[in-house]
């Protein structure tokens, strides 16, 4: 018995959704300073939040250590301590135009591919890619200018929580004390 065959375009249009589809490991945010230090881009603007206040501090990244991160901010180098830093956000540039480039290719490759395999000649028309082309462009520019997370985390440190419940029955009464790090 054999195997049902997929086209050429078939398989083409699956490897350029596997090509665009955004991988699960780049999402990751650390879990450590040491981690972080291999995520974090020297040099670039970083959102800070401190615990256990949830101060944000905006500056520059000046390095990274094991155990601290040194940023430049409001005029001076302020030296964070891992135990201090809750959260570490980087900001990252995405033109609209690469969206744009990415649509665009994702639109007239299938298209093109399927005229010129399709017809046999080279009498094909070009009209239709064009035509697929633009409007994948034009999708992706839009899809891309709607995207609002121009923030990444790059390290998230869940905050040390404390709850007292009480605890009352017909033999006792009492609290019930819960501490997570």
């Amino acid at each position: 018995m054999k195997e049902p065959r997929t086209s050429v375009p078939t398989r083409f249009l699956m490897a350029c959704a596997l090509a665009v589809l955004p991988t699960a490991a780049g999402a990751q945010p650390a879990d450590s300073f040491r981690e972080l230090a291999e995520l974090i881009e020297l040099g670039k603007a970083v959102l800070v939040t401190t615990a256990p206040h949830g101060k944000v501090i905006v500056g520059q990244v000046v390095d990274v250590s094991p155990t601290s991160l040194s940023v430049f901010a409001d005029g001076s180098k302020v030296e964070l301590d891992e135990a201090r830093v809750r959260r570490v956000r980087q900001g990252w540039n995405d033109p609209i135009a690469d969206g744009a480039v990415l649509g665009f290719a994702v639109g007239v490759a299938p298209s093109l591919l399927a005229a010129f395999i399709g017809t046999g000649s080279e009498e094909a028309s070009l009209a239709l890619p064009v035509l697929t082309g633009v409007a994948g462009a034009l999708i992706g520019a839009t899809l891309d200018s709607l995207r609002s997370d121009r923030l990444r985390d790059l390290y998230v440190r869940e905050p040390r929580r404390m709850a007292i419940s009480p605890l009352v029955s017909r033999e006792r009464a009492g609290a019930v004390l819960s501490v997570a790090w």
